[in-house]
């Protein structure tokens, strides 16, 4: 949290609070209010925006201001006055889903490890195809129901015709998951290194009619192969977890409209 202090004894405007405080009891401290709610929707609208776009990618251009609030100063009390500003929502409500990337601003701001990060859109899960655009419609988890979702891993389960087979590879499981998950959702059955495996969009299944070798991995497929043909989305593994590093862009922020106050 970060706080900012306005303190109204300096020289640059003692003689403005004087002429204040004889104006009327009300004149000084409407005079504070007002400083400090500027202040604050001067960081909202301005100083804010502009430090979020100098140290995120810019997919969502309204995401900060959409997702903040300002919780305005109120009342005469001056030594209690204060007006606020921030990211959480000012009412008392659990955060849902979709509020992940508002909680985690937190650790973006001062750094920390972030957790829920099981699934990782991979570039073309976004729009054309670019790391900084934001996630298709259609691939957003939010609007993938659960039911769309096959695991190659569990192929033998998924078995829909009722035949009991059992799978003897990893390959035979991934094209009969993937046969029953055209124009649906797929998680591949190998892993990576780093214990990531893929969550896929499958396009279409096919048996080829010819043998060939693919340009990008050299790998041969012989005629009458089954081959799926998919879009890698995500990333996916269990519990994993982001290390991110301290970017202070609130802190920037505060400071610069904080500057701006004996002027207001």
């Amino acid at each position: 949290m970060r706080t900012v202090s306005f303190n109204v004894d300096n020289s640059s405007i003692i003689a403005h609070t004087a002429r204040l405080l004889r104006l009327s009891s009300y004149a000084f401290p409407n005079a504070v209010k007002q400083t400090l709610n500027e202040a604050a929707f001067d960081l909202k609208s301005k100083e804010m925006p502009a430090s979020a776009k100098k140290t995120f990618e810019e997919r969502e251009p309204n995401f900060y201001k959409a997702n903040s609030r300002v919780e305005a100063a109120k009342g005469n009390d001056i030594s209690s006055m204060k007006s606020m500003f921030g990211f959480k929502s000012l009412k008392n409500r659990p955060v849902k889903v979709k509020d992940l990337a508002v909680e985690d601003l937190e650790d973006q701001e001062s750094g920390g490890i972030i957790g829920g990060r099981s699934f990782i859109p991979l570039r073309r899960a976004r729009v054309a195809n670019r790391h900084n655009r934001r996630i298709k419609a259609k691939f957003r988890l939010g609007n993938i129901p659960d039911s769309d979702i096959l695991d190659a891993k569990d192929a033998n389960v998924n078995n829909s015709r009722g035949r009991g087979r059992v799978m003897n590879s990893d390959k035979e499981k991934f094209i009969f998951t993937a046969m029953h998950s055209v124009k649906k959702f797929m998680i591949g059955n190998q892993t990576d290194a780093k214990g990531f495996r893929m969550l896929m969009y499958v396009n279409s299944v096919k048996r080829l009619d010819k043998s060939y070798t693919a340009k990008k991995t050299g790998k041969t497929y012989k005629k009458g192969n089954m081959v799926a043909n998919t879009t890698a989305i995500y990333k996916v593994k269990s519990g994993n977890t982001v290390r991110v590093k301290p970017t202070h862009f609130m802190q920037n922020a505060s400071d610069k409209s904080a500057k701006k106050m004996e002027q207001m």
